[in-house]
């Protein structure tokens, strides 16, 4: 793993993932001051590493870039907070909880805006891409994902706001485009969404499957092509390509291991060298706004409110 020379990030929020965040960008190099309201989350955050620690973002020194990692329904507050900055804002998806919402920050930051959709780094989603692009599958005809486990450690908003960008990330990742949501229905308990199954009928269907009532917690995803099936699992480290066309009685199966370097890292990294004149991250204003767009329009389908 290649560091970077070193580069200062303002990390608004020191939560469950935003303490992950933390860790991997020390650990790649970063220099890192911390924003959160919490005393405790400071403290951990100086015990890991960081530089200084904040209450306010106001205090923060200079600094190359800024992430966000607060709560979603906190996302607009926090970045509009940050726009007076100049620098780019690196948030977690998903990037607002409304429409007009996330419009309206690409309006005013335009390029400076980026969402960390982790999954299009994910070795298994890039494995998963050489392998479409390579011709070995054929001609696809099937996408489809899972992402399941049993509720969600998030309160302030319903899960559907969670999980489905990730999907709809790998889907955009995986074939360059996101066709307009065809249909979508949502998963209910006790009155609240709970999950929801979308469908995405371009070229050829991808359709994602969330839900927060499976008592196994459940990654996959799945390429169907003419010549074959590549699947990559809850495992995480590897990638089954099961070669053979529909008229195979049985199929060869080859695993493509998948190294140790994580998604998270590897979006860091893209993050650090970006700071540092690189090339620019996936998920940049368009795709956030299309990402944002394709979330509404499966929400207004399933006849799901804005939270």
């Amino acid at each position: 793993m290649n560091a970077v020379p070193a580069v200062g990030l303002g990390l608004v929020g020191c939560g469950l993932w935003g303490e992950k965040l933390l860790r991997d960008a020390l650990h790649l190099g970063a220099r890192v001051w911390v924003v959160d309201p919490s005393e405790e989350a400071r403290a951990r955050a100086l015990r890991i590493g960081a530089e200084g620690v904040y209450r306010s973002s106001r205090e923060l020194p200079e600094v190359d870039g800024m992430v966000v990692a607060t709560p979603a329904s906190t996302h607009y507050r926090v970045i509009s907070e940050l726009l007076d900055r100049r620098v780019p804002i690196f948030t977690e998806k998903p990037f607002t909880l409304a429409l007009h919402e996330a419009q309206d920050l690409v309006r005013q930051a335009g390029e400076r805006i980026f969402v960390l959709h982790v999954w299009r780094y994910h070795p298994g989603v890039v494995a998963l891409k050489e392998l479409m692009q390579g011709g070995g599958l054929g001609t696809p005809n099937l996408l489809r994902t899972f992402r399941t486990n049993w509720t969600s450690p998030r309160s302030d908003c319903d899960p559907v706001w969670t999980l489905l960008p990730h999907d709809l990330s790998i889907f955009l990742e995986l074939t360059g485009t996101l066709p307009p949501v065809g249909f979508a229905r949502a998963e209910l308990s006790a009155g609240r969404a709970v999950g929801m199954l979308v469908l995405l009928d371009g070229a050829f269907p991808c359709i994602a499957e969330i839900s927060t009532r499976y008592a196994d917690k459940r990654r996959e995803i799945r390429v169907h092509g003419s010549e074959g099936v590549a699947e990559l699992t809850s495992a995480g480290n590897h990638v089954l390509f099961h070669r053979g066309s529909a008229a195979s009685e049985q199929p060869r199966t080859q695993r493509i291991d998948l190294g140790e370097q994580t998604a998270l890292q590897r979006e860091i990294l893209a993050v650090l060298h970006y700071l540092r004149g690189g090339p620019a991250p996936t998920s940049g204003a368009d795709d956030a706004l299309l990402i944002a767009t394709r979330m509404h329009e499966a929400r207004e389908l399933a006849g799901m409110g804005a939270r």
